[in-house]
């Protein structure tokens, strides 16, 4: 059985260069974004502030902690 190609490089966006994504990572990827994703729920669920203020500030900052 022939091997899998490796994957296509992530663009980082305007910026005309790609990124790799290291190998120990690029298999467990899916599964820390969606664990990601649940700990945000989890927190909103649990947040007392007015309008989910701090659930906003951790997406936000998740968010820009997941990108180039």
């Amino acid at each position: 059985m022939a091997a899998a190609a490796p994957p296509a490089p992530a663009r980082a966006p305007g910026s005309g260069q790609t990124r790799q994504l290291p190998p120990a990572i690029r298999g467990s990827l899916p599964e820390l974004l969606r664990l990601l994703h649940l700990g945000i729920i989890l927190f909103r669920a649990c947040d007392g502030s007015p309008d989910q203020e701090r659930t906003r500030r951790l997406a936000a900052n998740a968010v820009q902690g997941t990108q180039p």
